[in-house]
């Protein structure tokens, strides 16, 4: 048996989702945030520098436009949740990445030899993203 139906469920998303807001300028942040993933590679029209040197240097492929659609949503719900707020902050968007990037970015095999994991080029990317 359901702990909730799944009505409730729908009704829940729309409200955070209209009570719970999110400033452009945090939705701005999460897009930075998803394009600094990506290393430049002009093969695949990628012509942006990521601003941190682990994504150039040892991932081949970072997130994808879905994790700009998925992330906003969860810092919302996140928002609510666990602060009891009905905004999102920076440290919403933040404690999510892992969750967000983890399975998104996928590293070169150099960095296995180096020593350089997922969770360090996510914390680079939160690091060297500006936080509006």
């Amino acid at each position: 048996k359901p702990c909730v139906k799944w009505e409730r469920v729908v009704q829940l998303r729309s409200s955070i989702s209209q009570y719970v807001s999110l400033h452009r300028k945090l939705e701005k942040y999460i897009r930075r945030l998803v394009v600094a993933s990506r290393p430049y590679n002009p093969d695949i029209k990628n012509y942006i520098h990521s601003p941190s040197e682990l994504v150039e240097d040892f991932v081949q492929l970072g997130a994808s436009p879905r994790a700009d659609m998925c992330w906003g949503p969860t810092a919302r719900v996140r928002a609510l949740i666990t602060g009891g707020r009905d905004r999102v902050y920076p440290e919403d968007i933040q404690a999510l990445a892992k969750n967000v990037f983890g399975h998104r970015i996928n590293l070169k095999t150099s960095s296995r030899k180096r020593g350089i994991t997922v969770e360090n080029v996510i914390d680079d990317i939160v690091q060297k993203v500006a936080v509006p």
